[in-house]
């Protein structure tokens, strides 16, 4: 099979995978709060929140494996050291579950709150064990196999979403059980299927303990890289939270979880790229970094038109959420920005090895973003500055990572992202400032005249696609 279309099948199955986890993202944006109160769906959020940070759990250790593992098969991988590390992550992860769950009784400052973080405990177990399968798969080029885990997970807690919307269940404890229902099943399904990897016959205790150390060595600068990826916007939610409380907490989760049905979506071609480009020689993967930068800048800007008729769709069946709908405007740059990021920036990073460089431009961020989100709270006392502080860190990361890569791969300066920053500008002056209408048009006739501008970029990727489709 060729690389073109290795790649083009496991991104068809990683996309058939984010289909499933759309529709739940979908109905548990749509239809959870349709039947939950406002601060039962706080809660709800609030244990989705710190589920983003459960991976530090692992201290690394899958991404060590991940990183060190990746482009090799089954044949040729060490599975005596991956059982080893397989059994030191169970034992890691069984510590650091109890240790939360006898933590959190004691610091919990309500029941509700006790009752998520314990929770959390054992979501994280059964996620970060399955994870750590799951990022084998993908370091052998198996993405199949982890994004049809996906799909069982996801399947699972939609079937069981949907029966739960029919009997009109509010309690969100059920919300929160049925959630970890779908992970322990999509836990048994990974080690179904990589029971050959992690099974054979585990050397001592001194090796094991040698691997694992080895293994969170290289990978803890990522997990960090990652958690503080994610703090860039987690910190403005935890500022919303002891601010303002759980109810608006939940509003703003709301207005986070429509934006991310598009930034998870398109994050599995960084999942699907990053062991196919270490394959590469260094010219391919150049032209390659041109031509995804390129097409990401002319088209993702398109999601700002996409705010106005789902605005007004979520407006008829969620009357009660006006605000998150507001705040869903403020976090739409994500959509162009942070997607743009894991694809390109943060999976070229780790191609080239630069997992240290990746964290410190993710560091930076997170000051940035807490400098701005706390202006914005202190100052303003606004929760759309707050989050806009977060988004406009989240805008200068990704041109800083832009202008590294485009010089460290030697591929040119491209002259799109100024517009783009532009374009985003004029989105989110006028989203609010005037009427939706002549904020559609307005925007329409400045993404127009992007186009215009950058059509010979337009037209380069036009043709490549033509290429491709042809070549198929």
């Amino acid at each position: 099979m060729s690389f073109l279309n290795s790649i083009i099948k496991n991104l068809l199955t990683a996309f058939a995978a984010q289909g499933v986890s759309l529709l739940v993202s979908a109905s548990m944006s749509l239809l959870v709060p349709k039947v939950m109160g406002v601060e039962d769906y706080g809660f709800w959020q609030l244990f989705i929140f710190y589920l983003g940070y459960s991976g530090l759990m692992l201290l690394g250790l899958n991404d060590g494996v991940y990183l060190l593992e990746g482009g090799k098969t089954r044949e040729t991988i060490d599975k005596r050291s991956l059982s080893g590390q397989f059994c030191g992550a169970l034992v890691l992860q069984i510590g650091m579950s109890a240790a939360l769950l006898v933590g959190s009784s004691a610091l919990a400052s309500s029941n509700e709150r006790a009752f998520v973080v314990s929770a959390v405990a054992v979501y994280a177990l059964l996620n970060n064990i399955s994870a750590f399968i799951g990022y084998i798969f993908q370091a052998l080029n198996e993405t199949r196999l982890f994004s049809k885990s996906i799909m069982i997970d996801r399947g699972v807690f939609l079937v069981l979403l949907l029966l739960s919307f029919g009997f009109r269940v509010s309690d969100y404890r059920i919300y929160i059980t049925m959630y970890i229902v779908g992970k322990a099943v999509c836990l048994a399904y990974c080690l179904f299927h990589g029971y050959t990897l992690v099974n054979s016959r585990v050397q001592s205790i001194r090796a094991i303990l040698s691997d694992c150390i080895h293994s969170i060595k290289v990978g803890f600068a990522l997990t960090i890289s990652n958690i503080m990826g994610s703090l860039v916007l987690g910190i403005s939610r935890l500022l919303i939270d002891s601010g303002w409380g759980i109810v608006e907490f939940g509003y703003t989760s709301l207005a986070l979880s429509l934006v991310s049905f598009f930034t998870v979506f398109v994050s599995q071609v960084a999942m699907v790229l990053f062991p196919a480009l270490r394959q590469c020689n260094t010219a391919v993967q150049a032209n390659i970094y041109r031509s995804m930068r390129n097409g990401i800048e002319i088209v993702f800007p398109a999601a700002y038109l996409l705010y106005f008729p789902i605005v007004a769709i979520l407006s008829l069946w969620l009357p009660m959420y006006s605000t998150s709908f507001k705040l869903f405007g403020v976090l739409l740059p994500l959509c162009v920005f942070d997607a743009k990021q894991n694809i390109c920036s943060a999976t070229y990073l780790k191609v080239l090895r630069e997992e240290r460089l990746l964290l410190i431009i993710n560091i930076a961020t997170v000051g940035l973003s807490l400098l701005l989100s706390l202006l914005g709270m202190s100052a303003f006392h606004s929760i759309e500055m707050t989050l806009l502080g977060a988004v406009a860190a989240i805008v200068v990361r990704s041109l800083v990572s832009d202008w590294y890569l485009s010089r460290r791969m030697r591929v040119g300066q491209a002259s799109l992202p100024a517009a783009e920053v532009l374009l985003t500008a004029v989105f989110i002056v006028t989203f609010d400032a005037v009427s939706p209408v002549l904020a559609a048009l307005l925007y329409a006739a400045s993404y127009g005249l992007y186009l215009l501008y950058f059509r010979q970029d337009l037209m380069e990727l036009v043709d490549s696609m033509r290429r491709i489709l042809l070549r198929r």
